[in-house]
């Protein structure tokens, strides 16, 4: 990887990480249902489960669907949980799951 690429790469990544935590602090940095506040095991989560379809738009784009999270917030559609959580409520609800 050339200099300029890296570069990019590691601006992207601090991009990413500055949009996650003021995302996470907005939603309350822990677990809606478990209250657990363990940053490595958070996720936003599309609170009625459209978070699959939501994904898709960006392609696994993670720093544009940050920005669009953070846009959106206002609306009450996120909220934090941990990944245990998460996949439980995915589970119960039958909700879609892909990566992207």
């Amino acid at each position: 990887m050339d200099i300029t690429r890296r570069k990019h790469s590691e601006k992207n990544k601090r991009i990413r990480k500055e949009l996650k935590d003021k995302i996470f602090d907005k939603l309350g940095n822990a677990c809606t249902i478990c209250k657990n506040i363990d940053p490595d095991v958070l996720q936003i989560d599309h609170i009625r489960g459209k978070g699959y379809e939501e994904m898709k738009i960006f392609g696994g784009n993670s720093l544009s669907y940050y920005r669009h999270v953070l846009k959106h917030l206002n609306e009450n559609k996120y909220q934090l949980l941990c990944a245990n959580c998460n996949w439980k409520k995915r589970v119960i609800n039958n909700e879609k799951y892909s990566k992207y």
